[in-house]
């Protein structure tokens, strides 16, 4: 009977980081949620599939009946003012002799659980490239110049291809003119890029937007040349999904520090399709996004990826040379390779 009455009577010692919050009559929240996405499926009329999504943990309520420890919670709400830090949180569950019940409960994290990428979570990444232009006015990605990394992955992506026709209509007619097919329209893609710098000790997300910004205006590459053109882009997740330019970028700033510093963005980026050649007989020809993408990684060699991918390490020169590279033993580790086809590989290797 004590244990059971000792389990009902409970009071919650809160501490976050060095502060301690003192002790509370109540603490509401300590749960979590799995997220689902409901999906109809046509002819199935028996059930709505639940699709998991994510999981969302509740916020933590604690309360008790005001009194001296109160101004202890006051002072630390008054520090969240000059910026939010990562902080350890530690909840301990009392029986009303003080014993610990539950020793303790922590949590790393934001005041919501945000942190570091989960283990094995592959970041997004705009990669920049050089703009190349062919004696016939054509223009593709050529080698990379630099790379603007995700801070948090997006939540989706939007593509887009429309096609262009052009119909002649009769004065009078009840249906419509015979239409002519003109060609593909560019494809499109949108997507969004959060930027935080909240927990940075003098943190601006305005120098990332600027990067964003100036990948719309042209390379000091190409400035003393005919034509100066901005970078070409490869936007890349898993593999590279979209080869093309900056369109527009629309950048949103939701979040200041006192002196006046944005610390939180959310920029709206467009990216317009680089037209792609039409596809030749001879089997070395093909697009780069076309091809897979893999991470180099501190210790790699192109002659070890190049006999993980086709048994073959004599093929490293194959991956060298679709990613212009002229030292093989000075790859930059954090650098998105594409990685060429074994029968695209085979025809690079002397």
């Amino acid at each position: 009977m004590a244990d059971a009455d000792a389990q009902v009577a409970l009071y919650f010692k809160v501490r976050i980081d060095s502060i301690d919050l003192g002790a509370f009559t109540s603490c509401d929240g300590l749960s979590m949620d799995v997220e689902t996405e409901d999906r109809i499926e046509g002819g199935n009329n028996g059930f709505v599939w639940k699709l998991p999504v994510r999981i969302k943990y509740a916020n933590i309520k604690f309360t008790r009946p005001v009194g001296p420890e109160s101004m202890k919670v006051a002072q630390w709400l008054a520090k969240l003012a000059t910026g939010v830090k990562r902080t350890t949180a530690e909840i301990v569950a009392l029986t009303p002799d003080g014993k610990p019940l539950v020793q303790r409960l922590q949590h790393r994290g934001r005041l919501m659980p945000v942190g570091p990428p989960p283990a094995g979570l592959t970041m997004a990444y705009l990669e920049l490239a050089e703009m190349k232009s062919s004696a016939s006015g054509d223009v593709s990605a050529g080698a990379t110049a630099g790379t603007i990394r995700f801070q948090f992955n997006p939540k989706e992506f939007q593509v887009e291809k429309s096609a262009k026709w052009q119909t002649h209509n009769t004065a009078g007619s009840k249906n419509a003119g015979p239409a002519q097919y003109m060609g593909p329209n560019p494809a499109a893609m949108t997507l969004e890029m959060f930027l935080d710098a909240s927990e940075e000790s003098g943190g601006d997300v305005s120098k990332d937007v600027q990067k964003l910004i100036e990948a719309c205006t042209p390379t000091d590459a190409s400035q003393g040349k005919d034509k100066p053109v901005p970078p070409a882009v490869r936007f890349g997740w898993d593999k590279v999904y979209f080869v093309g330019y900056i369109d527009k970028v629309t950048a949103k700033y939701t979040l200041f520090h006192p002196d006046g510093k944005p610390i939180r963005a959310t920029c709206t980026i467009s990216l317009k399709e680089l037209p792609k050649k039409e596809a030749a007989q001879n089997p070395t020809s093909g697009a780069l996004n076309a091809m897979a993408s893999r991470q180099f990684l501190a210790g790699d060699s192109l002659a070890g990826l190049a006999y993980e991918e086709y048994g073959d390490p004599s093929f490293w020169r194959a991956i060298a040379e679709i990613n212009g590279i002229d030292d093989p033993l000075r790859v930059t580790p954090g650098r998105h390779l594409f990685i060429p086809s074994a029968t695209q590989a085979a025809t690079r290797v002397p």
